[in-house]
């Protein structure tokens, strides 16, 4: 499942696999021997081809289907009603301790 989701990754860009190979610092060769999934991507060159990539390592292992690592504030505020109160209370809180640690 990685070989293909790799390579339908690397084509949705228009990225050539020398291309992705500059990106993720990881030889073309390797990337297509992935691509054709004859060896496997170690957790350090998952995390390389996902950050290339603008996916998860879940989503290119095939664990997920969701491509994208980010939510949308749509997503966030959709969650956070979800929540308990005292769910939403803590959170509010780590948001102000993040934003009061830059």
């Amino acid at each position: 499942m990685y070989g293909k989701r790799i390579k339908q990754l690397r084509n949705e860009l228009g990225m050539t696999q020398t291309e992705l190979s500059v990106k993720s610092g990881i030889r073309q060769g390797t990337i297509a021997r992935y691509e054709n999934e004859r060896i496997e991507p170690t957790l350090t060159a998952l995390k390389a081809l996902a950050d290339a990539l603008n996916t998860t390592i879940d989503y290119i292992a095939g664990k997920s289907d969701i491509k994208e690592p980010w939510v949308t504030e749509n997503e966030l505020m959709n969650n956070y009603r979800l929540l308990s109160e005292e769910d939403k209370k803590y959170l509010i809180k780590q948001a102000v301790f993040l934003r009061s640690h830059k």
